[in-house]
C-alpha cells in the first residue's frame, strides 16, 4: 500500500495543482501531442534474426503552470507520455515527468513552506540497455520549511526537508533528512561571496543497505564580468557510514560563460564532488526566496546505482546564434566513483554538432551528430560502450499553436556489456527511425 501511495504522489500533487487553477492560477499553458516512430530494429538486438522493426506510439499530454499570488507561489511542468508498440515489441509504459513546486508564505520574504517533487524515467541499470523494460520511476518528494534573513550587505537562508525517495522497480527507497545553511555578502554592485553548508541524512527501507550521513561546506565567489560571468566554489565533501567508515574528498565548481541572448554564446563548466542519484535530481542550496543555487552540470536522468558516488565533469559549450543559421558545439569528460560499489564506476568522454537553419518564420531544418564513449574499469560484464547517433530533421508551424515535426535517426551502438545472466550483448545494436511529431501548445491562459 506505501508503494502504490508514493507511486500516486505526482499525480495527486499536479491533481491538487489543477484544481487550483479556476481560482487562483495566473498562467496555465497546456500542450499535447503523439510522436510515431518506426524502427528498424525495436528489440535493439545484435542478432539479426531476432531483430523486429516497430512502430512506437507515444501521445502525451502535458502543461506548464504558474500561480504567484501573496499567500502561495506555485510552479509545475509535467509531462503524462504512453509508450506503445504496435507489435508488443515491449509492454504499454506510462511515463511521467514531473517538476512541482510549492511555496506557501507564512512570513512575507522571511518564511516559507515549501512542497516539492521531481518525477521521471531512469534506468534500472548500467548493464541493460535504453529499452522500456530496463526503465523505472525515480521520484523525489521533500517538504519543510525555508528562512530567510538579511542585515546589511549579508543574505542567510536556512532550510530543513523531510523527503521521501522511491524507485518504481528496483528496491533503493529511502527517506532523508536535509538541512541547509547558505550566507552570503554582497562585495559590491558585481560581486559577492558565501559559504554553503548541508547535511543529508539518508537511510534505506532494505536493511542490507548502508545508511550514510552527507556533509557539504563550499566557499563561493560570483561576479559578473564585461563578458558574461564566473561562479567558482570550493570546500570539502564528507561522507559517514552507519558501519563506521567516513571518506572526505574535494567539493569544486567553475562556471564561466557569456551573456544570454549574445551572437556567440559560450560556457565552460567543472564540477568534483560527493553526491548521489537524489542529491543530483533535488539541490539542496536552492530557494525561490533566495536564489544561490550551486553549479550543476549533470543530468540526473543518466545516474544508475545506489549511495554515494564521486563525480568530476568537464564540459564545453559554443553557440552561434544568427537571424537564419544556428550553430552549437559541445564536448564534455567525466567520471564517477561509486564508494561503496566499484563495478558502477565509469568515464566518459564525448560530444556533438547541431546546425539549424531557419526557412520561414514557420520552418526550421536542422542536422545533429552526437557521440561518446562510457569505460567500466571495475565492471565484470563488460568493459565500455559507445554510442554515435546523426540525425536530420524539419519543423513547421502550421498555426502558432500547432506544429509538426519530422525527421530521421539512427544509432549505432557498440559495446562488449552482456547480461550476467544470459550472456547476451546488451548495448551493441544499430537501429534507424524515422519519426513524426504533431503537437499543439495552448495559447497562455491567465485567471
Amino acid at each position: 500500500m506505501v508503494v502504490r501511495f508514493r507511486y500516486l504522489v505526482p499525480v495527486i500533487l499536479v491533481g491538487s495543482l489543477l484544481s487550483s487553477v479556476s481560482v487562483q492560477a495566473k498562467e496555465f499553458i497546456p500542450r499535447l501531442g503523439i510522436t510515431m516512430e518506426n524502427h528498424s530494429n525495436a528489440s535493439r538486438t545484435d542478432d539479426p534474426d531476432a531483430e523486429i522493426a516497430d512502430t512506437l506510439m507515444r501521445p502525451y499530454f502535458g502543461f506548464t503552470f504558474k500561480e504567484n499570488t501573496t499567500d502561495l507561489k506555485a510552479q509545475a511542468d509535467v509531462l503524462l507520455l504512453q509508450e506503445s508498440y504496435s507489435k508488443n515489441t515491449f509492454d504499454t509504459q506510462f511515463l511521467p515527468t514531473v517538476d512541482v513546486t510549492l511555496d506557501w508564505t507564512i512570513q512575507p520574504n522571511r518564511l516559507s513552506w515549501v512542497v516539492e517533487d521531481y518525477a521521471y524515467a531512469q534506468r534500472i541499470t548500467i548493464v541493460g540497455a535504453d529499452t522500456p523494460d530496463n526503465r523505472q520511476i525515480f521520484n523525489v518528494l521533500a517538504t519543510g520549511p525555508d528562512f530567510v534573513f538579511a542585515r546589511g550587505l549579508y543574505d542567510g537562508l536556512a532550510k530543513l526537508r523531510l523527503a521521501d525517495v522511491y524507485y518504481s522497480e528496483s528496491d533503493q527507497d529511502n527517506q532523508r533528512l536535509i538541512t541547509t545553511g547558505t550566507l552570503t555578502r554582497a562585495l559590491n554592485e558585481y560581486s559577492d561571496v558565501g559559504v554553503e553548508g548541508s547535511l543529508s541524512s539518508v537511510k534505506f527501507e532494505e536493511d542490507y543497505l548502508i545508511d550514510y550521513d552527507l556533509v557539504s561546506i563550499v566557499a563561493r565567489y560570483n561576479r559578473d564580468m564585461p563578458f558574461g560571468e564566473l561562479d567558482v566554489r570550493g570546500g570539502v565533501n564528507y561522507v559517514d557510514y552507519e558501519i563506521g567508515a567516513s571518506e572526505s574528498t574535494p567539493a569544486l565548481a567553475l562556471k564561466v560563460s557569456s551573456y544570454e541572448g549574445a551572437l556567440h554564446s559560450w560556457s565552460l563548466t567543472y564540477s568534483n564532488k560527493y553526491t548521489d542519484p537524489a542529491m543530483d535530481a533535488y539541490d539542496p542550496f536552492y530557494s525561490r526566496l533566495l536564489d544561490v543555487s550551486e553549479t550543476r552540470v549533470i543530468d540526473p536522468g543518466k545516474i544508475v546505482g545506489v549511495g554515494v558516488y564521486e563525480t568530476e565533469r568537464t564540459e564545453l559549450n559554443y553557440g552561434y546564434n544568427g537571424a537564419r543559421i544556428g550553430l552549437t558545439l559541445g564536448a564534455f569528460a567525466g567520471s564517477s566513483g561509486f564508494l561503496l560499489n566499484a563495478a558502477d564506476d565509469g568515464e566518459e568522454k564525448g560530444g556533438g554538432v547541431g546546425l539549424s537553419y531557419l526557412v520561414s518564420e514557420r520552418m526550421t531544418l536542422w542536422l545533429d551528430y552526437y557521440q561518446s564513449r562510457t569505460e567500466f574499469p571495475n565492471n565484470p560484464n563488460g568493459s565500455f560502450a559507445e554510442t554515435a547517433s546523426p540525425s536530420f530533421g524539419i519543423s513547421y508551424a502550421i498555426t502558432d499553436s500547432l506544429n509538426i515535426v519530422g525527421g530521421a535517426y539512427s544509432t549505432d551502438n557498440d559495446s562488449d556489456i552482456r547480461d550476467p545472466e544470459t550472456n547476451k550483448l546488451t548495448q551493441k545494436y544499430k537501429d534507424s527511425v524515422l519519426y513524426l511529431t504533431v503537437e499543439y501548445k495552448g495559447q497562455s491562459k491567465r485567471f
